[in-house]
C-alpha cells in the first residue's frame, strides 16, 4: 500500500523553479493491534513556476504542474469553513469540486508513505500531516520566507499503474431556514 500525502504552499521569496529535493528513506515503526508494522517514508519538495507579482494569468497553453488537488473551495451554499457548507431543506444545491494544477509561487510538501501491509488511509495521514506541517515551519525559518498553505492538505492513494486515486469529502448540514424579523 502506497499513499502519497500533498501539502500545496505559497511563498513570498523566489524560489528556482521546476526543482524536486528528496530525502533519504526512513522507517516509521507503528503500533498495530496485535503487531508492528514498518512504514517507509520519504521527503519531498518540489517547486513549479515561479511567482507573478503583476498577478497576470499565466497563459493557458502552459504546461501543467504538480498534482491536481482541490483547494477546499465550494462556490455554492453558506460556507463554514473549508470542506462544509449549510444548506436549507427546501434548497437544491449543485455541488462541484474544482482540482487545480499548482499556480506560480508554489511549492508541494510532499510525503511518501508505503508498507508491505495494508495500512489505511487515517494511519497515513496521522504520519505525513504532522511531518508536512513542520517540515513548512522548518524550511521558513531556516530561508526566512514566509510560506502559507494554499489548499487542504491531502492524501493520495497510489494505485498499482502508477496512477494516484484522490478522494475528497465536503460535510453538508441541512438546517432550517428561518427570517428573523425587528
Amino acid at each position: 500500500m502506497k499513499y502519497l500525502s500533498i501539502l500545496r504552499c505559497r511563498t513570498y521569496f523566489d524560489w528556482p523553479e521546476h526543482v524536486r529535493l528528496s530525502s533519504r528513506e526512513f522507517t516509521i515503526p507503528v503500533q498495530r493491534a496485535t503487531s508492528t508494522v514498518d512504514i517507509t517514508a520519504k521527503l519531498l519538495l518540489a517547486t513549479y513556476e515561479g511567482r507573478r507579482e503583476d498577478h497576470t494569468s499565466p497563459s493557458t497553453d502552459r504546461p501543467s504542474f504538480g498534482p491536481r488537488i482541490w483547494r477546499g473551495k465550494i462556490n455554492t451554499g453558506y460556507v463554514l469553513g473549508n470542506s462544509s457548507f449549510v444548506k436549507s431543506p427546501e434548497d437544491e444545491n449543485q455541488i462541484a469540486i474544482h482540482y487545480d494544477d499548482a499556480k506560480p509561487g508554489e511549492i508541494d510538501i510532499i510525503v511518501t508513505i508505503e508498507s508491505q501491509a495494508n495500512i489505511p488511509e487515517s494511519v497515513a495521514r496521522n504520519i505525513a500531516s504532522p511531518i508536512s506541517y513542520s517540515l513548512i515551519s522548518y524550511i521558513a525559518s531556516s530561508v526566512g520566507d514566509i510560506i502559507v498553505s494554499t489548499a487542504l492538505f491531502q492524501i493520495l492513494r497510489v494505485l498499482v499503474s502508477g496512477k494516484y486515486q484522490l478522494e475528497s469529502s465536503l460535510t453538508v448540514s441541512v438546517r432550517q431556514h428561518r427570517t428573523i424579523e425587528a
